[in-house]
């Protein structure tokens, strides 16, 4: 890959309290044509702290003001291609607890962004485990029963694509 752009990126994984349902958003991926389940997040900007773009892209991506996440609990690391760019991005990811919350996305400032998110939905792992659809991290549903039960890691640990 050429002229690959290198990305840091923070994503909330949101646990409903009460229950254990975690809010995810829907994503089309142009480049491959598929919906894809991830949690909320994106790009760090420029001397930007990773809480710092956790607390900004939770409240664009669903509205919500974010408080005490835990972590980073995840990390992992990808190259896809979007929008005809090679990325590769690092991904940090943060344990949060709230109530549930009628999540939107009408505080995201890039349009072009917007345009690909669609349905927000809480999915207990049970219907993450059950379902056909493509969640990200692939292992999702494994690695969330831990977090779930409250077994927080000392470190961050490689989740895989």
């Amino acid at each position: 890959m050429a002229n690959v752009i290198v990305r840091n990126a923070v994503r909330a994984l949101i646990l409903s309290e009460p229950g254990d349902r975690l809010l995810l958003v829907r994503l089309f991926v142009p480049d491959s044509g598929k919906h894809i389940w991830l949690a909320p997040g994106g790009g760090m900007e420029a001397g930007e702290k990773p809480q710092e773009a956790l607390h900004r892209e939770v409240w664009e991506e669903t509205g919500a003001t974010i408080q005490d996440p835990v972590g980073p609990v995840w990390h992992r690391s990808l190259l896809f291609r979007f929008r005809g760019e090679d990325i590769e991005q690092h991904e940090q990811y943060f344990l949060l607890r709230m109530p549930e919350f009628a999540a939107h996305g009408d505080n995201n400032p890039a349009a072009n962004e917007a345009e690909l998110l669609g349905e927000y939905r809480w999915w207990s792992v049970a219907e993450i485990a059950a379902s056909d659809e493509i969640f990200v991290p692939l292992t999702l549903a494994q690695h969330l029963r831990p977090l779930i039960r409250g077994e927080i890691p000392a470190a961050s640990f490689d989740v895989g694509m």
